[in-house]
């Protein structure tokens, strides 16, 4: 079992951590499913790639709560492009930045699963927690507090 860099248990409690996975540009991420509280799909997501702050990409609203979109494939800086799958914003629970919400897009939400180790990568970016095997194979998991804090 590993620990973040703020302390806590990446497995959580019981040794196990249930994560959602998805894909963004071809490669393989995960969330720590308690920071989601929904998923949204998207018709047609060409406005929001093509926005010019990737940070700030456009928003949408959720039971009268504005949600901030992300581009994720510009962001993990991939140097992929998004495959243009079944996109859909991952909408995360906790309100960051005081009171802003966000949402990442991504191309294909996966499936939810436990994990019992992430295993602690030396990366460039705090957003990443780690790597993780999942059912589907590996993935790099990400922190969304670090991301967004």
């Amino acid at each position: 079992m590993t620990t973040s860099r703020d302390g806590r248990n990446d497995a959580g409690k019981g040794n196990e951590l249930t994560v959602l996975s998805f894909l963004v540009a071809g490669n393989r991420y995960c969330v720590d499913l308690e920071a989601v509280d929904s998923v949204v799909g998207v018709a047609e997501p060409t406005s929001i790639e093509d926005a010019a702050d990737p940070w700030n990409a456009g928003e949408i609203s959720i039971e009268e709560a504005t949600i901030r979109i992300v581009d994720l494939s510009r962001i993990v800086g991939t140097g992929g492009q998004s495959t243009g799958g079944d996109s859909a914003v991952i909408v995360l629970s906790r309100p960051t930045n005081g009171s802003a919400r966000y949402g990442w897009l991504v191309d294909e939400v996966g499936v939810s699963e436990s994990i019992q180790t992430v295993r602690t990568s030396r990366t460039s970016t705090e957003a990443v927690r780690g790597r993780v095997t999942l059912e589907a194979g590996s993935a790099t998991m990400l922190d969304e507090e670090a991301m967004h804090g």
